[in-house]
């Protein structure tokens, strides 16, 4: 299998997305322009799945391709990762796992982008939030059988991620409360704005 690190500037690639995709921002905001479904997974099933679920999607797509870019804020915006899904290999998925400790998930964790060359779908990863999230822009019918991540869905993610001041340890009632309610508007509500519906 070719090495998936590709050592070319992805700029013209996120050039690409313009239409569906702002790469210029970063979660809560809105990162995706008129996306028919979104849907947000944990970063650690996320790595822990390897991209099978992105890669056994996009065959089921009959994609070519599947990139991986940096955040466009990264200085060195000079390589990015791409999957040949039409490599010859009748265990891609095993072969991408050979390669997959080697990569470096700071150029690619906070705000970088991966999608296939079909461009039907769009994911941005936060490390921060410790979150992706899928931008859907077409209807995938049965494709969706081949993805195995489960996603949040809105309770399931404020049950996670709601800060409760009653679960505040060490610090008066006052402050838990103040602070719960000032990290829920900053971060955790925007989330639950715009990307659950």
């Amino acid at each position: 299998m070719r090495k998936i690190v590709k050592e070319l500037s992805p700029q013209l690639l996120y050039e690409s997305l313009e239409d569906k995709y702002d790469s210029q921002k970063l979660v809560p905001e809105q990162v995706f322009k008129n996306a028919i479904q979104i849907k947000v997974f944990n970063i650690y099933d996320f790595f822990d799945d390897q991209l099978k679920s992105f890669i056994d999607l996009s065959k089921a797509e009959n994609a070519r391709s599947v990139f991986w870019l940096p955040p466009t804020r990264w200085n060195r915006l000079d390589y990015y990762v791409e999957i040949d899904l039409l490599d010859s290999r009748k265990d891609l998925n095993s072969s991408i796992s050979d390669q997959w400790e080697e990569l470096d998930y700071t150029f690619l964790s906070e705000g970088g982008c991966l999608y296939n060359d079909k461009m039907n779908w769009i994911v941005q990863v936060s490390m921060e939030f410790e979150i992706i999230i899928m931008g859907v822009f077409e209807h995938l019918k049965d494709s969706w059988s081949h993805f195995h991540l489960k996603p949040y869905t809105k309770q399931t993610f404020l049950d996670e991620f709601e800060f409760r001041a009653e679960e505040y340890e060490g610090v008066s009632y006052s402050y838990a409360k103040k602070d719960s309610e000032k990290m829920n508007t900053t971060d955790v509500y925007p989330i639950v704005k715009n990307y659950f519906k």
